[in-house]
């Protein structure tokens, strides 16, 4: 089962609910979302968003690559299913719209939470 915790100096830390979110969406939307999000390479992406988001580069690409098993087109690690707050993102998202999931992510890069506060409220509830 998937841990949610950082590595190196954060290691043992809990992984942030808004950079979970964010790899649900790399894992999710792969090379779309590294595109629209406006970055030239994989490296580019997962360096400036771990920056934006105060948590270590592998951090966030380990968090990516847990959502894995459930998408074809990410061909990552399969060994585990996914549990605890990671699987309630997973199952929190799964039917959200591509364009709603996309505004929310913009919201989150923008340092403006998303949706309506009341609303990223109801969702940190349901996930934690």
């Amino acid at each position: 089962m998937a841990q949610d915790t950082g590595s190196g100096r954060f290691k043992g830390q809990p992984t942030p609910l808004e950079a979970i979110v964010v790899a649900y969406y790399l894992a999710r939307f792969d090379t779309v979302a590294i595109n629209r999000l406006g970055f030239k390479n994989q490296s580019e992406c997962f360096n400036q968003l771990a920056e934006l988001l105060k948590v270590p580069r592998n951090t966030l690409k380990n968090r990516r690559d847990d959502f894995d098993p459930l998408f074809e087109h990410r061909a990552g690690w399969h060994q585990y299913d996914l549990g605890g707050k990671l699987a309630r993102v997973a199952e929190t998202f799964e039917d959200t719209d591509d364009e709603d999931l996309h505004q929310m992510i913009d919201g989150i890069l923008e340092g403006k939470g998303f949706l309506k506060e009341d609303a990223w409220e109801e969702i940190k509830a349901s996930v934690e």
